[in-house]
């Protein structure tokens, strides 16, 4: 499996596809503004815990520590992580250097609370190259495939997983994960695709957005009462949480469970289903669309090897149609 994801990931790199510099730009972007936020929250919660959050002027250079130790070990982080062979250090620095005003607003308006100087500010900068070239988990921004293997005595043998960033620094920035054993008696998972946003809200029914508006609701709610502004972060969280894992057990599990009884041809129309409800979504969206058009489905079995699902009366294929 390990070498068929790997073949797959070869193909997809050599696939000539139009990539405009606007959407390399939207990639990049979108990466370092996750990467920033993450580095914020870290800061952020570090001078809460120290009573150093929005402190008196005396405390400035022990903020500064703190800034600065923060930045030094996201650094540190990116350095130890594995690299996309496919993207040298010398061009992400390019294209890092041509978007550095737009990084620069990036760095404003997430780290407001927390505004690093300029000596720390080149140093966030400075690490950016690394974290373009970096492969590691980051919700809603790659795009996963999962490869399953069988043999004569195991159906599911092993899981290939194949994490697609997008096309940035004159290539396409993916990579596969090591094998891992399936284990039958764990729970299965649901991997989303496409767009995120509807199918997440179909399978633990709730929105994030919606969530996130209730949780800056009951903050300023709260905040009218309440002085204690710990206080008011840890009962929102554990609403937060108590809204999610009502949504895995009472909407996700079930979801799965009915899932994993279906046959090929039913889960066929739910994939069918997900994708025509996300591309009205996307449709509907103030954003610019991402998911639509013409889709086709094809189903794949040990049985009867490739069948087109549904295909474009224009397509030409050796694979038979299911009736």
């Amino acid at each position: 499996m390990r070498e068929c994801a790997e073949d797959f990931n070869a193909w997809l790199g050599d696939v000539n596809q139009l990539f405009t510099e606007d959407s390399e730009k939207k990639v990049i972007l979108e990466l370092i503004s996750s990467h920033i936020n993450k580095l914020q929250q870290t800061i952020v919660q570090t001078l809460k815990e120290a009573e150093l959050y929005f402190p008196d002027s005396d405390c400035t250079n022990q903020v500064k520590k703190v800034i600065d130790d923060s930045i030094t070990k996201s650094v540190d982080v990116l350095e130890n992580l594995p690299s996309y062979a496919s993207i040298e250090l010398n061009l992400s620095k390019e294209r890092v250097d041509d978007l550095i005003e737009a990084i620069d607003e990036i760095i404003d308006e997430i780290m407001w609370d927390c505004a690093p100087d300029d000596v720390s500010r080149k140093a966030i900068q400075a690490s950016l190259p690394r974290l373009l070239c970096t492969i590691q988990e980051i919700d809603d921004l790659d795009a996963m495939f999962g490869f399953v293997g069988f043999d004569s005595k195991e159906i599911f043998r092993a899981i290939s997983r194949l994490s697609v960033r997008g096309y940035y620094c004159s290539s396409l920035q993916s990579g596969c994960s090591s094998d891992e054993a399936y284990d039958q008696s764990e729970p299965g998972e649901v991997f989303l695709f496409a767009q995120t946003d509807a199918i997440r809200a179909f399978t633990y029914g709730y929105h994030e957005d919606v969530l996130d508006q209730v949780s800056n609701f009951v903050v300023e709610k709260l905040s009218e009462h309440m002085d204690d502004e710990d206080k008011i972060v840890e009962i929102v969280g554990e609403l937060m949480d108590t809204i999610r894992d009502y949504g895995v057990e009472n909407f996700a599990i079930p979801l799965l469970a009915t899932i994993g009884n279906l046959n090929l041809n039913d889960l066929a129309n739910l994939a069918d289903s997900l994708i025509g409800m996300q591309s009205m979504k996307s449709a509907a969206s103030p954003r610019p669309a991402t998911m639509g058009g013409l889709i086709e489905i094809l189903l794949i079995d040990r049985e009867h090897g490739f069948r087109w699902f549904r295909k474009l009366p224009s397509r030409t294929s050796p694979f038979p149609v299911v009736a």
